[in-house]
Parts: structure tokens; C-alpha cells; sequence
């Protein structure tokens, strides 16, 4: 592969991987560049769904139950995302070496480790899965579902942001064509 990028272009980016694709990708990626990033203007609250500390205080609370009530939050991680939608109950979910058919958590007891944690679980949210081959994001109108470790958290902030649009945006061919081609170094196992 040969492209020629200029100098001032080039030294300006830390993400290199984009200029080793072929010409084609690396002009509709030069393309896509000129516009808004989704996280400057439309996304005002975007962290990770919990610390690690958090992720082994939540593994102790985690058990199975196939009716959750409304005092219980279904529990979801990467590996229970796809796009559009979750596994929750139709998926076998890994935790931390421990595995769940319909992992859930009462919420007076996730309180206990975090009231943000809480409150970010019982609110709307997307919740973006990791370490996938593509991007696959779910939105919890309903705010019933806690994220689990390796996932990311989208919520409206302050901003009234449609986050069913987001959600179309990044569960889109388009977007994984970005982030495959100009993050390919940082994969991990493909």
C-alpha cells in the first residue's frame, strides 16, 4: 500500500493506522473527518460503565433469577450486546470466571457500592459493548439494565440528545468501517 499524505497532516495525527489502508478507504475516511466528531457536539456524558474495584464488588452480588422484580437490575456486559438489542436471558453471561443465565442485582445492594452506579443503571442510557470485532451498541430506554466491566455508557448529560439516533450511528457499517481502519493497531485478538 502507497499513499502520500502531507507532512502537517501527518505529525498532527496520533492515529496512524488510517493511512495504511488503501487509497479508496483513506478517502472516504479523509471525507468522513471533515465533520463534527460525535463527541464534541451531540454526546456530553460518555465513561465507562464501572472501575474495576467496582466490577469485583458487583461480582459478589450478582445472582441468577429468571423474574426480576422492579427492586432488580438485569445485569449485561459485552459479551450479552449486539447491536440493537441484548441477550439478557437468551445468552449465557461470563463474569469475572463465573457464568450466569439471567445474572441480576438488587438495586438497594448496588447502592451500597455506588449510588452513581445507581443512578446511571436506572436512567436511560446506550450501552456500548467492547472488545468486539464491530460496533454494537444497545439503548436501555427503560433504565433496567446494569453494565458490567468492558463496556461504555452513553447517557444524555445535559444535553437532550435522541440517543435512538446515536444508536443508529454507531450500530451502522459505516461507523465500524471508521473505527476498524483508523484503530486497527489498538485491537486486541482481532
Amino acid at each position: 500500500i502507497n499513499n502520500i499524505i502531507s507532512h502537517s497532516k501527518f505529525y498532527k495525527d496520533i492515529f496512524w493506522d488510517k493511512y495504511f489502508s488503501d487509497k479508496h478507504a483513506l478517502k472516504i475516511i479523509n471525507r468522513m473527518e471533515q465533520y463534527t466528531n460525535l463527541g464534541d457536539e451531540l454526546v456530553s456524558d460518555i465513561q465507562n460503565a464501572c472501575t474495576v474495584n467496582e466490577a469485583y464488588q458487583i461480582k459478589e452480588i450478582l445472582f441468577d433469577y429468571d423474574q426480576p422484580a422492579s427492586d432488580h437490575l438485569k445485569f449485561i456486559n459485552s459479551g450479552t450486546i449486539d447491536c440493537y438489542k441484548n441477550l439478557w436471558g437468551k445468552k449465557k453471561t461470563q463474569y469475572i470466571k463465573q457464568s450466569y443465565n439471567n445474572p441480576c442485582v438488587e438495586k438497594k445492594r448496588l447502592q451500597q457500592i455506588s449510588d452513581i452506579r445507581l443512578k446511571q443503571s436506572t436512567s436511560k442510557k446506550l450501552i456500548i459493548a467492547n472488545m468486539t470485532t464491530n460496533l454494537e451498541c444497545f439503548y436501555d430506554v427503560d433504565g433496567e439494565y446494569l453494565a458490567g466491566k468492558s463496556t461504555v455508557i452513553i447517557s444524555p448529560g445535559k444535553k437532550k440528545i435522541n440517543l435512538g439516533v446515536i444508536s443508529a450511528f454507531l450500530n451502522s457499517a459505516v461507523t465500524s468501517f471508521y473505527v476498524n481502519h483508523c484503530f486497527n493497531s489498538l485491537k486486541m485478538s482481532g
